[in-house]
């Protein structure tokens, strides 16, 4: 990716641990025998399997090789898995009910799940550069809110409301105040 080099494990545990207890087996995709080793060896993650992605063309690659690879391993019956959560490593899923995932793929199988990407933001930066004022409420209360919130449409990108406005919500998630 493009993270400092010094962070890319912590973001690596970060997004690991944060659905490790929904879903466990956790599989992860590497392009190099050294990364593989780290991800089996040194990383202490408790990895379902690694996947050894070699000759790609560059880093880029990587997502839509490791798409490709687990769609040919659940075909093929190397894998035995109802669904597929693909993220990358800087992603932390924050998930209320999986149950009702599962309930909503099973009656329709044909439909892919997309979660939204928040965005935290520093205190400061919310009430000093946007001049906006913090959330307050309950750090839980997000467990209660719907995400279809009318931020942005994304029919174009000229439609796009900025966090400045108003009607942008601001949540308080666990203490991290995070735009929706």
């Amino acid at each position: 990716g493009h993270s400092k080099l010094s962070n890319r494990f912590q973001y690596l545990a970060a997004c690991f641990w944060s659905f490790y207890a929904d879903y466990p087996y956790v599989v992860v995709a590497v392009k190099s025998d050294k990364d593989r080793h780290f991800a089996r060896n040194v990383s202490g993650l408790p990895f379902h399997d690694v996947m050894l992605l070699e000759n790609l063309p560059k880093s880029a690659s990587l997502p839509v090789a490791t798409s490709q690879e687990a769609k040919r391993r659940i075909r093929s019956g190397q894998w035995d898995f109802d669904y597929i959560f693909y993220t990358e490593s800087d992603q932390i899923l924050m998930n209320r009910r999986p149950e009702d995932q599962y309930d909503y793929l099973d009656a329709h199988p044909r439909h892919v799940m997309i979660p939204h990407r928040l965005m935290a933001y520093p205190p400061d930066i919310i009430t000093m550069f946007h001049k906006r004022e913090l959330n307050t409420n309950s750090p839980l209360d997000w467990y209660g809110m719907q995400c279809c919130l009318p931020r942005q449409h994304c029919t174009e990108r000229k439609l796009w409301k900025h966090m400045k406005e108003k009607d942008v919500k601001i949540l308080n998630i666990f203490g991290i105040q995070t735009v929706l």
